[in-house]
């Protein structure tokens, strides 16, 4: 995971300067796939950024990896608009 500065999107809460945290990868094997083990790992991440006052977790995806899209959209994201007219996945931290 990196931290990347919150500016990047539009429309979204201002943070008080704070960085947002991209989540980068989640990997699991073949086997682990459908199971439920990268939404555990995901929601391990959401309660270690909560716990540090995080709000949002960005993410990306490539637009034509729907396995990684449909994950992304079952587990919370949302699009962000970014200063230069790209999408990114969001999710609110709850």
């Amino acid at each position: 995971m990196t931290l990347i500065e919150f500016s990047w999107w539009l429309g979204m809460p201002e943070s008080g300067g704070k960085q947002v945290p991209h989540l980068d990868w989640i990997f699991v094997s073949q086997q682990s796939k459908r199971s439920g083990v990268a939404t555990l790992m995901l929601e391990d991440v959401v309660r270690m950024l909560r716990s540090k006052g995080h709000k949002y977790l960005a993410s990306s995806f490539v637009t034509d990896n729907t396995e990684s899209m449909q994950w992304h959209w079952r587990n919370g994201f949302v699009m962000g608009r970014q200063p230069y007219g790209a999408s990114q996945p969001v999710r609110l931290v709850p």
